[in-house]
């Protein structure tokens, strides 16, 4: 008797899986993808992957300017209460998001006023 393997899978992994298994069916009937949500990408990711498409090159409309003000002022704060609690945590990756995110508002500004 085989038994099933456990693996650890967060909440997040298992929502895209779901999402990746739907859009695969739909595209196999030939119906339009799904629309991107541009703050799941940033939410519901970790820090790392959310670096990864903050710093996406030749993406500049990637994500709007609301969706990065938002998401800045709501990590922000919570950065902010988690450096200053009593529990041992990271700082280097929250501080390194809110710099890409200032990055990416700051070339949106400037791709509005020079584009490319």
């Amino acid at each position: 008797a085989a038994e099933a393997q456990k693996t650890n899978v967060t909440l997040a992994e298992a929502f895209f899986r779901a999402l990746d298994d739907v859009a695969s069916d739909d595209e196999a009937e030939g119906a339009e993808a799904h629309p991107y949500n541009q703050m799941s990408s940033l939410s519901f990711v970790t820090g790392t992957n959310a670096l990864k498409n903050l710093w996406s090159r030749g993406t500049p409309q990637l994500f709007d300017m609301s969706t990065l003000v938002i998401f800045f002022l709501c990590y922000f704060l919570l950065a902010v209460f988690t450096a200053g609690s009593a529990v041992p945590s990271g700082l280097v990756v929250p501080h390194l998001v809110l710099g890409a995110l200032i990055g990416r508002f700051v070339g949106l500004v400037f791709n509005l006023m020079v584009p490319y």
